[in-house]
């Protein structure tokens, strides 16, 4: 079997399958790791549990209250999450190192040029991502809903921190701020730009490949537990890999993923559905209700799953 791109879902892929003493082969891809990431409670539960991880929150900045402003006045909630970098959590999860022949399924992270394939977006919303030095040091990660999008704080070390902003440029959505806007005392380096909207490849898999990791699906940063998906992601890949690669098999490691984008997708429309009442705000709920509804049509099309996963391997229903 061969593990393709690199990624969260890849690594830790490739740890299960070690774990499980199957060989594989490993070809590297070369997207840029993400500067700064979030993990919640749920992912580390996941990477100290399936993947043997327990010691993964030392080192990294710990974060202890949430602060929500989404109209009206602003929450103060306690939270427990950590802030790291991919590139620090890649280092953690190590190395995929090949043991096998470069032949057989293949997991894909990157790379997929198969015909017939095609992305389902949520719109398209345009996200800046800056480093940033806060008016003072702190553990909180503060978010709020502007006429023309949103902004989430993301503290680090010494009073920095990144900052992400979706919908316009984070010079506009902070001069709409009540809440981040006085956080921040500076911008430092360069904007970051991407598209933050959800999106899922279909179909997920082929006659002799699966997709996984951002190459399978992208959540919204609204909703903060695309880490925790794509560990999810490689724990029904590696037990698919492990049960043999059937035709079935590949059909309920779909129809799971589908699932839970689906899941993530209804959960997004809530939150903009919430937002401020302005043409930005309603144009991001219609298009993810748009692609939900594609999603239930899909599933209802589905058969019936034949598997479960107990624990790391798929059992026959």
């Amino acid at each position: 079997m061969q593990l393709i791109g690199d990624g969260t879902a890849i690594r830790a892929a490739a740890r299960l399958l070690e774990k499980a003493g199957l060989a594989y082969g490993w070809t590297p891809g070369k997207r840029p790791p993400l500067p700064v990431i979030l993990l919640g409670e749920a992912a580390m539960e996941l990477m100290g549990g399936a993947l043997g991880l327990e010691a993964l929150r030392e080192g990294m900045y710990a974060v202890k209250e949430r602060r929500v402003r989404w109209g009206g006045e602003t929450l103060r909630l306690p939270h427990r999450a950590w802030v790291t970098s991919e590139t620090e959590l890649l280092g953690r999860l190590g190395v995929p190192h090949s043991m096998g022949s470069a032949q057989g399924p293949r997991l894909l992270a990157a790379g997929i040029e198969e015909g017939g394939t095609r992305e389902i977006a949520a719109g398209a919303r345009r996200a800046e991502l800056v480093r940033v030095k806060y008016r003072e040091a702190h553990e909180v990660v503060a978010t709020e809903a502007v006429d023309e999008g949103w902004l989430f704080t993301l503290p680090t070390e010494s009073g920095a921190g990144w900052l992400i902003g979706v919908g316009g440029a984070v010079e506009t959505l902070l001069g709409q701020s009540q809440l981040v806007g006085p956080m921040i005392e500076a911008r430092e380096g360069e904007t970051l730009r991407f598209e933050s909207a959800p999106r899922l490849r279909w179909p997920l898999w082929g006659e002799d490949w699966l997709a996984c990791g951002s190459a399978a699906a992208r959540f919204d940063p609204i909703c903060g537990d695309g880490t925790a998906f794509a560990v999810r992601e490689a724990i029904l890949a590696a037990a698919v890999l492990r049960e043999g690669f059937s035709g079935e098999a590949r059909m309920h490691y779909a129809a799971r993923l589908l699932a839970a984008f689906a899941k993530h997708l209804a959960l997004a429309r809530q939150y903009y559905a919430d937002g401020p009442p302005t043409d930005w705000w309603r144009a991001q709920v219609a298009d993810t209700e748009k692609a939900l509804r594609w999603c239930e049509a899909e599933l209802a099309a589905l058969p019936a799953p034949r598997f479960r996963l107990v624990g790391e391997e798929l059992v026959a229903i």
